[in-house]
């Protein structure tokens, strides 16, 4: 959650992790939602957050990229200063975009190198027909400022469900048996997904790891 933590720290820790992990880092950001969260953390206003992760984002790139960067925002300012170490990835690690909003699309397209919405769960579905909608927005807020659309990958986030779950009487998308799974995934890659993230987080540490086990076996087998 960009606004949750000083620009400048954030950019150095990434970078170093950039740098650590040999340019293998991706930021996922998004812009928050739960106000008491700011309230404790004391950071800008959360009515302005969308502003502001627009504003840190900018201060990320200016570090990871100028020899003496310095900055004079809204909410965040800075003079000319020496920021190593520089990632290895230039110029910076790439940036996904969380969020379902045609506000988080418009970030994408101007700032960053891939939506990184969240699906298949019953506050937003996010079913192919609607993220179908989604990308030909993207496609058209792109054309409208003139930003390379080839340049903006989609990675789909979506939690993975034990076989009994449903959804209105319905099966939620990626549950169920592999072939079932393997369907969604080709359905969403068929619209243009690059990435999905499967999330096997559970309760129970083990039950989450044997997911993984499963997934690995059963469903990527299938795109090996």
């Amino acid at each position: 959650i960009v606004p949750h933590r000083n620009p400048v720290l954030t950019a150095k820790m990434l970078s170093t992790i950039d740098v650590l992990s040999g340019g293998r880092l991706v930021v996922g950001v998004g812009v928050g939602w739960l106000e008491e969260e700011f309230e404790s953390l004391d950071t800008p206003p959360f009515n302005r957050r969308g502003k502001v992760t627009d504003e840190y984002i900018s201060i990320f790139k200016a570090l990871w990229s100028k020899e003496e960067p310095s900055y004079d925002g809204e909410f965040y300012s800075f003079k000319p200063l020496q920021f190593s170490p520089k990632p290895i990835q230039k110029p910076g690690p790439p940036i996904w975009v969380g969020g379902q909003s045609r506000a988080a699309i418009r970030r994408v397209v101007k700032m960053a190198d891939a939506w990184h919405p969240v699906g298949a769960n019953p506050a937003s579905p996010l079913e192919p027909s609607e993220m179908n909608v989604e990308i030909d927005y993207m496609d058209s807020y792109c054309e409208k400022i003139g930003r390379n659309r080839s340049e903006i990958s989609i990675v789909l986030k979506a939690p993975v469900y034990d076989k009994e779950n449903s959804f209105g009487g319905n099966r939620r998308r990626f549950s169920g048996n592999p072939e079932q799974i393997v369907a969604d995934i080709k359905e969403y890659e068929n619209l243009g997904v690059s990435h999905i993230v499967l999330d096997t987080r559970s309760a129970d540490l083990n039950k989450s790891l044997e997911k993984m086990d499963w997934l690995s076996e059963e469903v990527m087998s299938s795109f090996r």
